[in-house]
């Protein structure tokens, strides 16, 4: 089950739940509720997991693109060495190995941009999920201990309230 189905499911719980007269609470099924924040406290974890993957491929994409430069910039160098015993070629091959550490270097930089960009992406979307999962379970909470959003707004004492015409 997922974390927004799960407190989907724990609002409509609180939102059908009767009500205790004369008091702010209500009468819910404890096990189902209880059932359900098991489930949540389940699916946390897996979510936090997620992130922990994402960062792993980032650095792994990341080591891939440095391995692959290295690769690209030792035959570069190997290809200059080659060459060096041909004084014609000198300088050529070495203006050759700079146009291609330079173009490593611009496609190791524009995929560190990449990865670092789908990252921030994912974590911000991951970010929100937990944000969302943090605000619902809260107000599942203060349902519970039977507190409301409007409680603020009531007058303290009867005294307060307009009187009847």
């Amino acid at each position: 089950m997922q974390i927004l189905e799960i407190l989907n499911r724990l609002s409509n719980i609180m939102e059908q739940a009767k009500s205790v007269p004369f008091t702010k609470g209500a009468v819910v099924d404890r096990d189902e509720v209880l059932d359900l924040l098991d489930a949540l406290r389940a699916e946390l974890p897996e979510e936090i997991e997620q992130a922990d993957v994402i960062l792993a491929d980032r650095k792994a994409v990341l080591d891939d693109a440095k391995s692959k430069a290295e690769r690209i910039i030792n035959e570069a160098e190997r290809q200059v060495q080659k060459m060096l015993s041909k004084n014609t070629m000198v300088n050529n091959v070495q203006a050759e190995v700079e146009v291609t550490r330079s173009k490593v270097e611009a496609e190791l930089t524009r995929m560190r941009e990449e990865t670092d960009e789908y990252i921030d992406a994912r974590l911000a979307t991951l970010e929100v999920a937990l944000a969302r999962t943090m605000a619902a379970i809260q107000r599942g909470r203060e349902r519970l201990n039977g507190k409301h959003p409007y409680d603020a707004l009531a007058p303290a004492d009867e005294s307060e309230l307009p009187a009847a015409s």
